[in-house]
């Protein structure tokens, strides 16, 4: 016998028509996996339970409300690692950062304009001076004074807006597209969400200007400071709708990195978060209303509950299939007998006549369509044939190897022929005779000494094997049986019983 190679397709489906066994054995891993992990759960939730029961007890006897949120928040830290204090950490300077910029997209002036058409009113000043150079520097004390915060208080009590706010709605320009001025002026612009105010705003801009000229008379010496136009446009801001932008994309990212940050967190992160958030919040209000709004959340961990680990369910299920598939793979290697997907022409180099698959009329297993479905996968690329047509090819491919070697009497040998097998070579025999052909049935032809006998007479024989049942060394003791006696041996015929 040649040596034999293992078929990893017909090892793949062996390890499948067992599935029955191994969704039985999937289930028994995940329940003792996750029964398992729920005991070791339970012991760590009493362990845990009674020492967050002595946290919130201290807490109960701490009066002050600052000392409470100082305590929790120390007790959480100690069962914290600095990866979890740093995550809940930076959600909450994101939370500040995302409130601030929304505060400042809600509140600022300047956000509330429609970048795509920004009322802007432009007013240019000149410096007036016997002096070149003496009017260039004090076109420069101009554009300090305008740009400081004088102006800024003098628009904000005008106009009723917030001092902050006004910086961000009048800017100095050193050069303008509709005049060429030299460098003893400037030109101003300033925008608001409506044309009347914004003029204004600039007819005050040039009030407050003109109101500061007598006292820099007496300092920097005779001067003049004029209007040298003024005028009004409705725009695109490019920068504004830059800014806008830049600012929401802000707040959305936030957003997002917070909602991300929080599905995250752990039961101690959570508890940590609520804690400082708390803490923040009380320092905003009366302590009367922070006792009634903060008392709910100052424990560390009220309960904890003992629970049923999904993944130690996954790693149950997925190791005992594993190991029932390695036990049928290792099975499946060592085992001695034949196989259907055997060749005996590959193995002993001898003709296969046929290949007889008998179909049991046994009690059939629950849901046996499944076991079909993947034997129809494996033959997908064979010829399928009835019983009966298996017979008369591998009897007519017996009686052709017989004529070809001019035997009259044909021995058909195997051994344990049972399950169909010995019907099967009973056929053949019957088909054999028709043709003139005399055929004798030998089984265990190698352990029946009267069998072994009737092989005198024998000039050829065939040899029919069961899949499952005929070990591979049964089959070399036969063929060197038939090589003692110098029988030839015309071929084998494989009976598989499905």
């Amino acid at each position: 016998m040649d040596e034999r190679e293992i078929n990893l397709a017909d090892l793949l489906l062996n390890i499948l028509l067992h599935w029955r066994g191994l969704i039985l054995l999937m289930l028994a891993g995940g329940i003792l996996f996750g029964a398992y992990s729920y005991i070791s759960s339970d012991r760590e939730a009493k362990a845990l339970q009674k020492e967050y029961d002595e946290q919130n007890a201290m807490l109960e006897e701490v009066e002050d409300e600052e000392d409470v949120f100082a305590l929790s928040q120390r007790l959480l830290e100690e069962q914290m690692t600095k990866t979890q204090i740093a995550n809940v950490l930076s959600v909450i300077t994101n939370e500040e950062l995302m409130a601030e910029k929304n505060s400042y997209l809600e509140s600022s002036v300047l956000m509330q304009l429609d970048a795509n058409n920004v009322p802007e009113e432009w007013i240019v000043f000149a410096v007036l001076a016997d002096d070149s150079t003496a009017a260039n520097n004090i076109a420069l004390v101009y554009e300090n004074i305008l740009s400081g915060n004088g102006l800024n208080e003098y628009l904000s009590d005008k106009f009723n807006i917030a001092e902050s706010a006004v910086d961000e709605l009048y800017s100095i320009k050193y050069a303008t597209n509709r005049f060429y001025l030299g460098t003893n002026s400037f030109s101003m612009a300033i925008v608001y969400s409506d044309k009347d105010t914004c003029q204004s705003m600039a007819q005050a801009v040039i009030e407050y200007a003109a109101s500061q000229t007598a006292e820099l008379k007496e300092y920097l010496g005779e001067h003049e400071l004029v209007v040298l136009g003024q005028y009004y446009s409705e725009s695109t801001n490019t920068s504004l709708l830059n800014t806008k932008k830049t600012y929401v994309n802000d707040v959305m990212t936030l957003e997002t990195a917070i909602a991300k940050a929080k599905d995250a967190f752990s039961d101690e992160e959570v508890a940590y978060y609520n804690c400082l958030s708390s803490s923040k919040m009380t320092l905003k209000e009366d302590e009367e209303e922070e006792i009634d709004e903060t008392e709910s959340e100052l424990d560390i961990v009220t309960v904890v509950l003992a629970h049923i680990s999904v993944k130690y369910v996954l790693l149950g299920a997925v190791l005992f299939v594993l190991a029932y598939a390695c036990l049928l793979a290792a099975i499946y290697v060592f085992d001695n007998r034949l196989k259907r997907c055997d060749n005996m022409q590959e193995i002993y180099k001898i003709p296969q006549l046929g290949c007889i698959e008998l179909r049991t009329a046994g009690k059939r297993k629950p849901l046996q369509f499944v076991d079909n479905m993947l034997n129809g996968f494996w033959n997908r690329n064979r010829r399928s044939f009835s019983v009966e047509e298996s017979v008369k090819l591998a009897a007519t491919a017996v009686k052709i190897a017989a004529v070809k070697s001019e035997a009259a009497y044909v021995s058909i040998i195997g051994c344990n022929m049972k399950n169909g097998s010995l019907d099967i070579c009973e056929q053949i025999k019957s088909f054999l005779a028709n043709e003139g052909i005399r055929a004798d049935i030998l089984d265990n032809v190698i352990y029946d000494a009267e069998a072994m006998e009737r092989l005198t007479d024998s000039s050829c024989a065939v040899l029919v094997e069961n899949v499952a049942s005929t070990l591979y060394s049964e089959i070399d003791e036969e063929l060197a049986l038939l090589k003692r006696q110098n029988i030839k041996a015309l071929g084998g015929i494989i009976v598989a019983v499905k």
